[in-house]
């Protein structure tokens, strides 16, 4: 199950069985601020665990293609000596590091376009992530003005109702916006 279809889950069973009532929003929110940061953790891992298959990669290409060209002047010193077999000889494991150098090259070029999705995905998350943060703030001091209100003017529960009902709103926006997102 993918991170947003969790949260939407998270947010659509807050909204509609939530055993503990209207007090249970936050801890629901902070929920699923708990498994974003894990996901977003994950991310991480994943994104600088592709930069380091990345670099490793550079640097096997750049050995390769010194062993390559070493071979290559060790052939050109044989040739220069007249010494066909190990002319022979020398060309044979330059042409072998040739062809790793061109497998290398293909994987570095799929190595860094993975990596690149990674980082672009993982800023993605950063971002949802820092908005899923704002939005819990605005929601828990909606909460805390809906209870001061509840608390300092008892009669009127009609806009304490109504605060809450703007609340609840506000969280089936987010579901909906995260559902949005997932596709």
């Amino acid at each position: 199950m993918n991170l947003l279809s969790r949260i939407a889950e998270l947010l659509d069973s807050a909204l509609d069985d939530s055993p503990n009532g209207p007090g249970g929003v936050p801890e629901v929110l902070a929920d699923i601020l708990e498994e974003m940061k894990q996901c977003l953790d994950d991310a991480r891992r994943i994104t600088a665990a592709a930069l380091i298959r990345q670099r490793r990669l550079v640097h096997t290409l750049k050995f390769q293609r010194a062993r390559a060209e070493l071979w290559r002047s060790r052939a050109r010193a044989a040739s220069a000596c007249g010494n066909g077999a190990l002319t022979r000889g020398a060309l044979s494991r330059q042409k072998e590091h040739e062809e790793m150098l061109t497998q290398l090259q293909a994987e570095l070029a799929e190595a860094r376009q993975a990596a690149d999705g990674y980082k672009d995905l993982l800023r993605d998350f950063e971002g949802r992530y820092e908005r899923a943060r704002l939005s819990q703030r605005t929601i828990l001091e909606l909460a805390h003005a809906t209870a001061l209100a509840i608390g300092e003017r008892p009669t009127e529960s009609s806009a304490c109702a109504q605060r809450f009902q703007e609340l609840e709103q506000e969280l089936a926006a987010l579901a909906l916006e995260l559902r949005g997102e997932r596709t």
